[in-house]
């Protein structure tokens, strides 16, 4: 016999507040018609729409007030993700989120103080994690860091074209230091 499971999402007041104006937002920056013709641009969403989402503090939620953020943590993303996604509107604040995500989780002080403000600021980030065979591992990570040097391949890096900054898995083979890491590669930084 199959149970029904039931789960309870509740929001804080902030978080209400926050999916209201995110659910007005999507509905009148999103109509059907513009999303289809975001999807013939080059970047895929609209820049301008993205520049109004930083402004309202969107890009920095979840990233610590110390950093620029608002501090409200991934949750928060939330919010912002449902009306979103239900009117189809791109934009690199997914990505952006999962990279914010990333460099709290493992990144030095010094790295979240750059590049988290720069975030919460407007900057755009994005992960790299899947290899080519699709899988995404960070204990099987094939990209290589050495000498300050990244090699390899990644697929599926979503909003690669627009990120300022990638967070990138990959095995280090430093004396110092084997096995798995996260490395920030910079768009500037790239060919």
């Amino acid at each position: 016999m199959a149970q029904t499971l039931k789960a309870t999402l509740t929001f804080s007041d902030e978080q209400s507040l926050l999916l209201d104006t995110a659910t007005g937002f999507f509905r009148d920056k999103s109509p059907i018609a513009h999303v289809r013709e975001q999807l013939t641009t080059e970047n895929g969403f609209d820049a301008d729409h993205w520049k109004e989402m930083v402004a309202l503090g969107w890009s920095g939620l979840a990233i610590n007030e110390d950093y620029g953020g608002s501090g409200l943590g991934l949750g928060a993303a939330v919010t912002i993700a449902e009306p979103m996604g239900r009117h189809l509107a791109a934009s690199p604040f997914i990505s952006t989120q999962l990279f914010v995500a990333g460099l709290q989780a493992g990144g030095s002080e010094g790295q979240q103080s750059k590049h988290l403000a720069a975030i919460a600021g407007g900057a755009i980030g994005t992960v790299a994690l899947f290899e080519e065979d699709g899988a995404w591992g960070l204990a099987n990570a094939q990209c290589e860091l050495a000498n300050g040097c990244l090699t390899g391949v990644k697929t599926f890096v979503t909003d690669a074209g627009v990120a300022d900054y990638l967070l990138v898995s990959a095995q280090t083979t430093s004396q110092e230091k084997r096995g798995p890491v996260l490395a920030i590669l910079e768009k500037a930084a790239l060919p």
